[in-house]
């Protein structure tokens, strides 16, 4: 699903997906993070936001910031400048939201990135505040928070133009939400370009002023894989997802140039006139050609000005290293082994987790490919044989796997050359993940843990291995850390603040001092830190060059780091005591991720190309290197660093005091909503009340059922609360399920029920590194009817357990859950117990699975009892939309066919589902019997076709939690033997 105004850098993490689909229309505005949070059921949900944990409030005039009271320091730097901010981008865009805006702080998954909700009667940002690491794809920034506050307002600006159109203002009147005109019609190229494009326009850094964003234009240039016009939204391929912004901002600011600043502020006046326009013939208006045509001679000039560049640098000689291996994809830097015999690196996918591997330095010739080339020639002398453009793929000495879809990466040799030191993402409390710290035994294959719930990458082992350096990002702030290894303690060594952001440290030979990275004012440097003082040391000038990754050579008295010194990012050597740095590479793209062998001083790098980035390696530098540095920065952009120019905004501008309070239960705001089932026990109606805080504290649904006779018929309220680490849930409803008086009948009149109660419901989830689980407990207590039942009391006490387990097989996974549900009662004054015992076996990845079900159920005998009677099973029809299903559990919903095809004192139910890209086709066996030991010709079997999604409540987006679902299914058996169906449920839950 879009993500509207997503900001995230392409940094080494392998959940981060890139996103394809345009914003169109409204349900993909709110899809935004539907395919985050989507999620099956039987367990447990990831969140967006975490109630349960301190949360604080600033207001300002125009923006109502929350936040985790952890994050303070880094959302009061925020605070203070983002009505500066917004007036300066208000001036850029030529529009000023008119509602409030709510603004989210918050950290799920320990990465950079933020999105923005562009409703107009509420819009919506999400700051994510971990910092991003120096890439092609994300230049410095003067800081994060303001990088990343103007990105997001630039798109709630830009996206909520005011229609001018009588009949659009009334008819998005009528729906629970509303958009701009600019929101609807925009491609994703232009929403996230234009946002891109503001961001270094009122910045003077970020991308448009990086030297990452003109290498990926140059270098895809030069290949001539430049992005066609159809590939800008996103695509499969290396960096496609990026194209959006990088493209998109230099596309814009070619138009911009052209016709004048003003030129797309009128776009926009022209898509939300009066007049209804599509985006293609508002920017015709403006541009005088369709937005294809012109990008057309958009790549031409790329293409002329990339040929330029290459010119120059082969003017003065090319200096790229030996090329190692051709990779695909987003290779992890590579790490050499003491002795420089072996190399560990990650290999990436550009659709799945990466696998982290060992390699050989310099591997023997492979002879098994000359004897096969000779046996060809042996045959038929006249043959050619295949010539090798590339060097073959290396055999792997060693393979670590990715522990249930989580990539290990970041790997660092121990001074034993056995084990590596690896980070991998963990889930921590409240569905939260963060990166730990592990060691891997290359030799026997096993995995320790080191570190828990530490937010620690980039970690290298000191040189007698007891400790290591890494960087701990939290809360926003970037710190240096040392980490115990045996016990996994950490300190922090230097501290980070928001403005100042450490990575990728690394110990000296001796152990004596660390060289790290840092980014301050707009630029990363690079600095030596005493190790046990924590003196810092800056060997950087300030001069407006980049230098990061630094590594130490053999010596310790010289660091290899990536500088971009010229507009590009290449090898350089850096002494520590005196003189000045020389370049080592002269590329037409960029290189990343340096490491030096200790062994022999050579140095093992990246560089990047249009399929990915290829693993190279340069001899011990010498005195002399590549020689003077070629600059292009200036009038070749954008396939060169533009002239740095003053910003928008003055970093120095002081800032507006901020009062910070507690968040308590939040704003309240209301949101109604329809929904409705259709499935064979009839139709139903659903008007939802809710009102809901920003992150989801305290949520009350109310809602009322209307149908035919049958079906799901009443009215509920609920309220959950989510500040505790235990959840809390109070109900109190009147509800009818009467499937005697349906259509296709088949429950018994003793099976019908109109309960009118109260109850509550207690529930603990948690997780670990491949499991999960669920803990709940409730009570209900009320009055329950039917035909052969007036007005008679039930009482009951509810537990329910629910375990998963996975395990990962490369690009697979297999899972269990099981699940008990134990419930005792009294109906009418006659004593039950009810089991469900439920198992789970399923085996796939993210887009493909089978699953097999099987669900146990067993309830006392009525023998004659009316109230027993009751309580027992009716599998068939629709779910309960109005109440949670633990207060009436004697109905196990099956909406192919009707309630009551199955049922009675002990049921079975099986379903065997594949899993293909969003659509389940399934088979399902059915049974219900007084005892366990009947044949298989006793069971019902229902085939179909089914789409389900399941969200957890939004709480920014005025949303509740989301139940829906369609299919389709043909009955095999009687009494509806050969018979289609179709249903259809769309409910909410707080």
């Amino acid at each position: 699903m879009p993500r509207v105004g997503d900001i995230r850098s392409t940094q080494t993490r392998s959940r981060c997906s890139c996103l394809k689909s345009p914003i169109s229309h409204l349900p993909s505005v709110i899809g935004l993070v539907l395919g985050l949070l989507a999620t099956p059921e039987e367990v447990n949900g990831q969140y967006l936001t975490r109630p349960q944990i301190p949360w604080r409030t600033v207001n300002t005039a125009r923006f109502d910031i929350h936040f985790p009271a952890e994050m303070e320091e880094w959302t009061k730097v925020v605070a203070r400048r983002i009505e500066t901010l917004a007036d300066a981008v208000n001036a850029v865009v030529g529009n000023e939201p008119s509602s409030r805006i709510t603004v989210i702080v918050e950290d799920p998954s320990n990465i950079a990135n933020g999105f923005a909700l562009p409703f107009m009667e509420g819009p919506v940002i999400f700051l994510w505040p971990t910092p991003p690491s120096p890439t092609p794809t994300f230049g410095a920034h003067r800081g994060w928070g303001e990088a990343l506050a103007v990105h997001e307002y630039g798109h709630i600006a830009h996206l909520t133009f005011p229609s001018r159109n009588p009949r659009q203002r009334f008819f998005w009147k009528l729906l629970p939400t509303q958009l701009s005109p600019v929101a609807q019609k925009a491609p994703t190229w232009v929403i996230e370009g234009y946002a891109t494009l503001i961001e270094g326009q009122l910045t003077g850094s970020g991308r448009p002023y990086s030297s990452g964003r003109a290498a990926v234009l140059r270098q895809w240039a030069l290949e001539g894989r430049f992005p066609t016009y159809g590939q800008l939204n996103g695509s499969s391929t290396f960096l496609g997802g990026n194209m959006r912004y990088l493209v998109g901002s230099a596309y814009l600011e070619w138009l911009q140039q052209r016709k004048g600043d003003s030129s797309l502020a009128h776009v926009w006046r022209r898509m939300s006139a009066r007049v209804d326009r599509s985006f293609e013939e508002a920017f015709a208006g403006v541009f005088g050609a369709s937005p294809a045509d012109l990008y057309g001679a958009f790549t031409v000039d790329v293409m002329d000005r990339a040929l330029q560049v290459r010119s120059r640098l082969r003017d003065a000689g090319l200096v790229e290293g030996t090329l190692e291996q051709r990779l695909t994809g987003g290779t992890g830097e590579p790490a050499v082994s003491p002795d420089g015999k072996r190399l560990a690196i990650a290999m990436r996918s550009l659709t799945g987790p990466s696998r982290l591997v060992v390699l050989e330095t310099h591997p023997a010739p492979d002879t098994l490919r000359q004897r096969a080339r000779a046996r060809v020639l042996r045959l038929d002398s006249l043959d050619v044989p295949a010539f090798d453009s590339f060097p073959p793929p290396r055999r792997a000495l060693a393979t670590l796997l990715p522990a249930s879809g989580r990539s290990h990466e970041q790997p660092r040799w121990m001074p034993d050359g056995v084990h590596l030191l690896v980070t991998r993402d963990e889930p921590a409390p409240n569905g939260v993940t963060r990166p730990d710290l592990f060691e891997w035994d290359t030799r026997n294959g096993e995995v320790r843990r080191i570190t828990r719930e530490a937010s620690v990458r980039q970690a290298d082992p000191s040189p007698d291995g007891r400790e290591a350096v890494a960087v701990r990002c939290h809360a926003g702030t970037c710190s240096v850390v040392v980490i115990t290894l045996q016990s996994g303690a950490w300190r922090v060594l230097v501290p980070g603040n928001p403005e100042l952001v450490w990575h990728r440290p690394r110990y000296s030979p001796d152990g004596s001092r660390i060289a790290a990275a840092f980014q301050e004012g707009g630029y990363w440097g690079i600095a030596l830190i005493d190790v046990r003082s924590g003196t810092i040391r800056r060997l950087s000038r300030g001069d407006g060059v980049s230098q990061f990754a630094p590594t130490f050579t053999p010596s310790g008295r010289e660091l290899v780091v990536v500088g971009d010194r010229g507009g590009i990012a290449n090898l350089e050597v850096v002494p520590i005591d005196s003189g000045g740095a020389r370049s080592l590479t002269r590329v037409t793209g960029a290189v990343l991720g340096p490491d030096v062998s200790r062994a022999d001083s050579s140095i093992w790098f990246l560089t990047m190309r249009s399929g990915g980035y290829d693993l190279r390696h340069l001899d011990a530098p010498d005195e002399r290197g590549a020689g003077e540095v070629v600059s292009i920065q200036g009038s070749l952009a954008p396939v060169a660093p533009p002239t740095l120019a003053s910003p928008g905004l003055d970093a120095t501008t002081d800032a507006a005091q901020v009062a910070v309070r507690d968040y308590g239960f939040g704003p309240r705001r209301w949101r109604v909503l329809p929904g409705g089932v259709a499935g064979p026990d009839g139709i139903t109606g659903i008007l939802m009340a809710g009102n809901i805080d920003p992150i989801g504290r305290l949520s009350v649904v109310g809602q009322g059922a209307f149908g035919t006779a049958g079906t799901w018929r009443g009215a509920s309220a609920t309220a959950a609360l989510r500040s505790l680490r235990v959840d809390l849930d109070a109900s109190a409803w009147y509800v009818e399920h009467e499937p005697s008086r349906s259509r296709d009948h088949l429950a018994p009149v003793s099976a019908d029920v109109r309960s009118t109660g109260l109850g509550v419901m207690a529930g603990f989830a948690g997780e670990g590194s491949n499991t999960e689980y669920l803990i709940r407990a409730g009570a209900n207590a009320g009055m329950v009817s039917n035909s052969l039942l007036d007005a008679a009391a039930r009482l009951s006490a509810s537990g329910d357990v629910r375990w998963r387990i996975s395990w990962p097989y490369g690009a697979w996974t297999v899972s269990a859950v099981t699940r008990f549900f134990g419930e005792i009662g009294s109906t009418d004054g006659e004593n039950w117990r009810r089991t469900l015992g439920s198992a789970t076996l399923s085996v796939g990845n993210a887009r493909r699975y089978v699953r097999g079900d099987m669900t146990v159920g067993s309830v006392t005998v009525p023998n004659g009892s009316s109230g027993l009677a009751m309580e027992q099973f009716v599998v068939g029809g629709s779910a309960n939309p109005l109440i949670d299903a633990a207060y009436l559990s004697q109905r196990i919903p099956l909406p192919a066919v009707p309630p009551g095809l199955v049922g009675g004192a002990r049921v079975r139910v099986f379903r065997a589902t594949l899993g293909l890209g969003g659509l389940e086709p399934y088979y399902t066996w059915a049974s219900g019997v007084e005892s366990l030991d009947e044949s298989l010709d006793d069971f019902k079997r229902i085939a179909g076709v089914e789409r389900t999604f399941s969200i957890s409540s939004l709480g920014f987006a005025r949303l509740p939690g989301v139940r829906a679902r369609a299919g389709a299914s043909w009955s095999f058996d009687a009494p509806f033997e050969d018979r289609p169906r179709v249903y259809a449920s769309l409910s909410y839950t707080p």
